[in-house]
């Protein structure tokens, strides 16, 4: 077990809930190789690791039972046009919660919301293609509307809308918009009295989306989670700046001999481990000797406030159309075991977690770009990225650097180079400043990734350029695939149908189905699927062969995958429904 330093908690587990002064719905993802559990519906995303004889946490690779991040969730914070601090943020709620579940005002949720919905892909095209004798249960329930005459909004989760009329109607054959092929989506607020942080309301509202593809052929995609994140301004105030954090409590295996960087190009944070052996420690399973590094790149940002002079998202151009923010800040604090100075530990009070929020440390001293990144003298310049490694070194972007007039650096900054002591660390990633009046939103995305190396034995850094690397390709399929935005989405990540296939028909299929492929694909070998990836059919393709009979008579009514391979080794994904007719 993981020594903490905890107050007393006292559980009480179910099948479904979990209970921590008050009760509350969790779930998990675990459609690739990353299982995180739990997910609660009042936004923490993991909670620590006290269910007994139970992994909890990200567990990656999740047949192996290794945990990587003990514990994570949002912190958002803000000051009004009175110059007052409005803040919500969670760690392990050993004192309340600053979140609940439900819509803003929290008054008006009744525990109907107090869920968090999991549907995937497959359900969701069964549903379209008429395949289920009644709706089910998360479709009918999906949150797409809230209660005006409790004060709730009208609009909530987004479905596909086929009417345009502005209501949900699954009964006409609308569905609800997700990404990915698994998602896990939940609501949530914070206008509760702030028992973690003691801090102001803000009046927010926030929309969750945690997804994933499953996808083994891409090492990249089967070890990523995506979260993406709408936050609602449902008071009466002006937040400005505002700032949202992701923090974490980095765990890469055992808790106690870990680093953790910063890549300030990649908007990447991460942790690692800070010596070349992840040894296991009681109920702690450690990788042993080939090690991981683990981290969260953010994707897709909000809106900078227009003409600040400031070029936010860091393209060497200042105020231009459409400018997003980026990550403005990361920091890290140690936990309460160990050597370590006070002010660089767990936060107490709501001035310290919003000072961790900007790269200070608990007494308000600036982060400084020397060991353990605390030193009181006045003659090192403050830096607002902790252990950017040389990422920073051309422009000094964490010392006021800019394309323009660059702050630049010689030497590299991490944990390894300056000879630190491996501890257990949490650390936060801020993006922003922003400007949030009432009624506005903002949306967010970044992805948890995981880079196991099995190359390299006793090498704890070569895992950090596997980490980056996987980040580089997690973005470009972000981006390619328009995944960013809080709307509706119609996931579209198989690869075009005409690159491979002139026609596939019937679709739904009966007891039969024809391809027509391209020949010049080459394609030696078809595959059918069903959706737990098990294979139902094969056929061998002679690379002449163009037109394609497959038996589907024998299979049961259902939704399969047709997968096709050529000589090259690559392969297309293209989803078949097979339903009978009586």
């Amino acid at each position: 077990m993981k020594t903490r330093i905890h107050f007393l908690v006292i559980f009480f587990i179910t099948t479904s809930t979990f209970y921590i002064k008050a009760q509350v719905f969790f779930d998990e993802i675990a459609t690739n190789n990353i299982k995180i559990t739990p997910i609660s519906s009042n936004g923490y995303v993991v909670f620590p690791a006290i269910f007994p004889n139970t992994p909890v946490g990200y567990i990656v690779p999740k047949n192996k039972g290794t945990n990587t991040i003990y514990g994570s969730g949002l912190w958002l914070g803000g000051i009004d046009q009175g110059g007052q601090l409005h803040l919500a943020a969670q760690t392990y709620r050993q004192t309340g919660d600053d979140f609940t579940y439900g819509p803003y005002p929290a008054s008006s949720s009744s525990f109907n919301w107090n869920k968090v919905w999991k549907i995937r892909k497959t359900m969701i095209d069964s549903f379209r293609n008429n395949l289920y004798t009644s709706i089910p249960p998360v479709i009918a329930q999906w949150p797409a509307h809230g209660n005006t005459a409790l004060g709730q909004a009208a609009q909530l989760a987004p479905f596909k809308d086929l009417n345009n009329n502005g209501i949900y109607e699954p009964n006409l054959g609308e569905f609800p918009c997700i990404k990915g092929d698994e998602a896990l989506y939940a609501i949530y607020n914070d206008d509760i009295t702030h028992g973690e942080t003691g801090g102001n309301k803000l009046g927010v509202e926030v929309h969750q989306m945690i997804y994933a593809f499953n996808n083994p052929n891409d090492s990249a995609l089967w070890n990523t989670v995506f979260f993406n994140y709408k936050i609602i301004n449902r008071s009466s105030n002006t937040y400005n700046p505002f700032y949202i954090t992701w923090w974490a409590d980095t765990d890469i295996g055992y808790y106690y001999d870990d680093f953790v960087g910063t890549d300030v190009n990649r908007n990447l944070i991460f942790g690692y481990n800070g010596d070349n052996y992840d040894e296991s420690s009681g109920s702690t399973v450690g990788f042993n000797d080939y090690l991981p590094a683990a981290g969260f790149r953010f994707l897709d940002f909000p809106l900078a406030p227009s003409n600040d002079g400031i070029d936010n998202n860091k393209n060497c151009i200042v105020d231009e159309p459409g400018e997003t923010v980026s990550l403005k800040f990361s920091m890290y604090y140690n936990n309460n075991i160990g050597s370590h100075p006070p002010t660089t530990t767990n936060p107490t009070t709501t001035i310290e977690y919003w000072n961790y929020m900007r790269s200070l440390w608990r007494d308000n001293k600036p982060l400084k770009r020397t060991s353990i990144g605390y030193d009181t003298t006045s003659t090192i310049p403050p830096y607002t990225y902790i252990y950017p490694d040389s990422s920073d070194n051309q422009r000094g972007w964490g010392s006021g650097g800019n394309c323009q007039t660059p702050i630049t650096f010689t030497n590299s900054w991490d944990e390894v180079s300056v000879s630190n002591i491996p501890n257990d660390r949490r650390i936060l990633g801020t993006i922003g400043p922003l400007v949030l009046p009432p009624n506005s939103e903002v949306c967010f995305s970044f992805a948890f990734i995981f880079a196991y190396d099995t190359l390299h034995p006793n090498d704890n850094i070569y895992p950090i350029r596997l980490l980056k690397k996987r980040s580089d390709d997690i973005n470009a399929y972000f981006s390619n695939q328009q995944l960013g935005g809080c709307g509706c989405y119609i996931y579209a990540g198989i690869n075009e149908l005409s690159d491979w296939i002139n026609k596939i028909y019937p679709n739904p299929a009966d007891n039969e189905i024809h391809l027509e492929l391209q020949k010049s694909k080459g394609i030696k070998s078809i595959v059918l699927s069903d959706i737990s990836g098990k294979q139902v059919l094969f056929k061998n393709v002679n690379f002449l062969e163009t037109d394609i009979l497959l038996n589907t008579s024998t299979l049961s009514d259902g939704y399969y995958f047709i997968i096709l391979q050529n000589s090259n080794n690559e392969k297309f994904y293209h989803p078949l429904i097979i339903k009978h007719q009586n």
